[in-house]
């Protein structure tokens, strides 16, 4: 089996140089391509027209987060590993990584925090704990329900005692530092992160029902057909604002889970 493989982080968004296009780029990969080959591929990465001509150093955040995938993606891996790569992008840059990886006809093995980039990237889930890897049989919800100690119907099936992380990872850290005392904590400690963790599935259940209201009235047409509408202005202050705090709460979500199966591991 000819398996070509590619690693992408968010270290490829920041070392992409400035000075250059993305036809410059293209070019130090393959000096053969002809400016017509450039176009046809990036405009697969919705880098049309002029934008191909343009310094790297004027894109937007998700721009650089989708040229710097494109570059990966021309290698023609057929195994694409990515390890947090949405670690301090902004929303935006999250919105495009997702979305161009939504379209990567390839294998990717992810291992993220990032809820959202999970949900709408993944196939399956895999649980990496105590020197073991296992298929998790469930959603990020099931999930959930794992780490606050509710009952999950066979959550896990074990794959192998040691190999890849898989397709997604459900959200535990992978560079864990055990507790002074091996898998145990303070009762006091366990109890206050099943609190917060039941505190922010609240928060983030009400942000999403917001949220998906802001979404819903946004779909109103008539809201576009003015120029200068205030109203229009309000709800996407209000989207991006429900956004970067649903953002915030999934993130400590996961961190508080982490932990939290870190202490009442067997």
């Amino acid at each position: 089996v000819n398996l070509q493989t590619a690693y992408f982080s968010q270290h490829q968004i920041d070392d992409l140089d400035l000075t250059a296009t993305p036809v410059v780029l293209m070019r130090r990969l393959d000096p053969q391509l002809t400016e017509q080959e450039v176009r046809n591929y990036l405009g697969g990465y919705d880098f049309r027209g002029d934008k191909v001509f343009e310094t790297v150093s004027i894109f937007s955040g998700g721009e650089k987060a989708r040229l710097a995938l494109a570059l990966v993606a021309w290698q023609k891996p057929n195994l694409l590993l990515m390890d947090e790569p949405t670690n301090h992008l902004d929303i935006d840059m999250r919105h495009a990584l997702t979305v161009a990886l939504q379209g990567f006809e390839g294998a990717v093995v992810l291992i993220s925090h990032d809820r959202h980039l999970l949900a709408n990237t993944v196939d399956s889930f895999w649980l990496v704990d105590e020197g073991r890897v296992q298929l998790f049989e469930g959603d990020l919800d099931d999930y959930r329900q794992r780490v606050l100690g509710s009952p999950v119907s066979n959550p896990t099936r074990t794959a192998s005692e040691s190999g890849p992380a898989g397709v997604g990872q459900t959200g535990q850290s992978r560079d864990k530092k055990p507790a002074s005392s091996p898998g145990r904590g303070t009762g006091k400690e366990i109890r206050q992160l099943r609190t917060r963790i039941k505190t922010l599935d609240e928060r983030m259940e009400r942000l999403h029902r917001k949220l998906a209201e802001v979404d819903t009235a946004l779909g109103d047409t008539t809201l576009y057909e003015s120029r200068e509408n205030n109203q229009l202005q309000s709800l996407l202050r209000d989207q991006l604002s429900l956004r970067e705090e649903l953002e915030a709460a999934e993130e400590e979500w996961f961190e508080k889970s982490a932990r939290l199966e870190e202490l009442t591991e067997d």
